[in-house]
């Protein structure tokens, strides 16, 4: 599959400690988007599915987190993926995030696919509509709770904006708005 990073110890992206998966690769390209480097289906890294899986259940995370680019474009590598995490752990939660709308998901068939997901946020990030509720970038986002191990409640007190930090790099993530953004990058 191919992946634009992996990020461990993310307290932003759903509840309590989760690592993330952003893959590469998204047609839909929304204007605004935070993600704007994992568009390209050239860029990222090509990784084997076992290889992803490992360094997502590596350091005890209370979940898994997919991401962008756009998962449903590398659906039968994510759906793996996810496949073999639980199989490992089967306490995790898994979320997903995808620009694709709940219709969406339901005409290709793939909603009734994600019994093994807890909860996907659905829908194009739309700037004009930009908010910051917990992991909707957008107001028009959906959050569709398939589980029903999270709930409204699971995402309440959920921080907008975490930096992580590798010594050499620091990468900011979440759903700050363009002035946080803006600020963060000044101070970086």
């Amino acid at each position: 599959m191919r992946i634009a990073s992996i990020t461990t110890g993310s307290y932003v992206n759903g509840p309590g400690k989760r690592n993330v998966l952003h893959v590469q690769g998204c047609t839909i390209g929304c204007p605004g988007c935070f993600n704007k480097h994992t568009w390209p289906s050239s860029g990222g890294t090509d990784v084997c599915e076992r290889v992803v899986v490992h360094a997502l259940i590596q350091d005890s995370p209370d979940g898994i987190t997919i991401s962008g680019g756009e998962p449903m474009e590398q659906w039968e590598s994510v759906s793996e993926v996810i496949r073999l995490v639980l199989t490992e752990k089967p306490e995790l939660t898994v979320l997903m995030f995808t620009g694709w709308t709940k219709e969406h998901l339901e005409r290709s068939g793939h909603l009734a696919e994600m019994s093994q997901i807890s909860a996907v946020v659905s829908g194009p990030y739309v700037e004009k509509l930009a908010c910051s509720e917990p992991l909707r970038g957008s107001s028009n986002q959906e959050i569709i709770f398939l589980d029903g191990r999270l709930d409204n409640d699971s995402l309440v007190l959920l921080p907008i904006v975490e930096v992580h930090c590798d010594g050499e790099t620091a990468t900011i993530t979440g759903f700050p708005d363009k002035s946080i953004r803006q600020s963060l990058m000044k101070e970086l």
